[in-house]
């Protein structure tokens, strides 16, 4: 149901930051399995879950690049990355540039 979906992606948006925040977390603390999660992603929002975390990560990524002077390993330890190399490939995954270029070219 769209409601409960609502309330899944606020879940989420509040505690991405955590490394080890999966899918397997929504779905204990909403008392479903793994599988409804998917379901529900791929009904209501046309991405799948770990395509919807990466791109949550990214966006605050790019405005912590934007807005701070901070590392790239610590934005990657603020986003939920557990190091700067998985960031790094995501986020030129998702923007086709890596950090680093990122920040240079604004």
């Amino acid at each position: 149901d769209n409601a409960a979906f609502g309330e899944m992606l606020e879940f989420i948006q509040a505690h991405y930051r955590d490394p080890s925040f999966a899918s397997s977390t929504v779905a204990q603390h909403f008392g479903v399995s793994q599988s409804n999660v998917t379901r529900m992603f791929n009904r209501f929002n046309q991405t799948g879950f770990l395509e919807y975390l990466h791109s949550l990560r990214i966006a605050k990524a790019r405005e912590l690049l934007e807005t701070t002077g901070y590392s790239v390993a610590d934005i990657s330890m603020m986003v939920g990355y557990t190091n700067t190399l998985t960031m790094t490939r995501a986020f030129k995954r998702y923007t086709g540039t890596t950090p680093g270029s990122f920040r240079k070219g604004r």
